[in-house]
């Protein structure tokens, strides 16, 4: 056995049982990962929400490799950069620092760094409240929604595919169309 391989694996049991303690679980990290997929929002929240679920994945996949496969003690299972970034994991989650414990703090509002969900631009008193603090005219968007330029875009749309159907039957002399000129 060589030492970066017992010291990898020392980190992931310390890391192991930080888990099974922080959750109240005996899954350990297989119980972090789960809560990670289970939190479909989690990228909308934390930037590096795949990238640590990924990491822990493959780390779960490389200790179990370690520890259950014949013949996987001769070569180095990781890099030195492995055992730091587990050793640095544990310390996030001892201070709360980590993407579980960061996300149910943004999610729950008690954080200032929360991304804020788009405003409802269809309220008009959100123009009454730009005059007042900018003194000036609101962008239409704050007074019509932005959802106008796309419903005036699909009304357009159908009109003009009416009248090509209409001119198309009409060079087909298929109906009469007076009623449209006159």
């Amino acid at each position: 056995m060589s030492a970066i391989n017992d010291s990898f694996f020392e980190a992931y049991k310390q890391l192991d049982k930080i888990c099974r303690e922080a959750l109240g679980s005996e899954a350990g990290v297989k119980a972090y990962i789960d809560i990670m997929y289970n939190c479909s929002d989690g990228n909308r929240y934390i930037a590096d929400w795949y990238y640590v679920r990924n990491k822990l994945k493959d780390y779960k996949k490389i200790r179990n490799s370690y520890a259950h496969d014949v013949g996987t003690t001769e070569g180095d299972i990781c890099v030195p950069e492995d055992v730091e970034w587990l050793n640095s994991f544990c310390q996030d989650i001892m201070h709360g620092m980590d993407p579980l414990a960061e996300y149910y703090r943004l999610k729950n509002g008690d954080q200032v760094h929360k991304k804020e969900p788009e405003q409802n631009t269809w309220v008009v008193p959100l123009a009454d409240e730009w005059v007042e603090e900018n003194n000036s005219k609101p962008p239409l968007n704050r007074v019509y929604g932005k959802w106008t330029g796309w419903f005036l875009v699909c009304v357009l749309l159908i009109v003009a595919i009416f009248l090509i159907v209409v001119l198309v039957l009409q060079c087909m002399k298929k109906i009469e169309l007076s009623w449209l000129w006159n």
